[in-house]
């Protein structure tokens, strides 16, 4: 994702597209398995976007000074796409 574009689109109502990482609970030998990418979507008020890693904000007030709640921060190397929803 272009950091430029996803500037343009702060402030804005986003639907993000982003590849989760995982993990595996307790010590193991095993030879981990090889899964498909897992696909996520979060959608909410784009609050930050620079180089690294851009933040959405699922939950906003309507006022002067608005307060946000519920922020997600992908990192720009996992986000798959990022548009605009209003």
């Amino acid at each position: 994702m272009d950091a430029r574009r996803a500037k343009a689109l702060v402030g804005q109502i986003v639907l993000a597209e982003w590849l989760d990482s995982s993990r595996s609970d307790g010590w193991t030998r095993e030879t981990p398995e090889t899964a498909d990418d897992l696909r996520c979507f979060s959608a909410g008020r784009l609050i930050s976007a620079a180089s690294g890693a851009v933040t959405i904000a699922g939950h906003w007030t309507d006022e002067a000074n608005p307060q946000r709640s519920g922020e997600m921060t992908i990192p720009s190397r996992a986000l798959v796409s990022l548009r605009a929803l209003q």
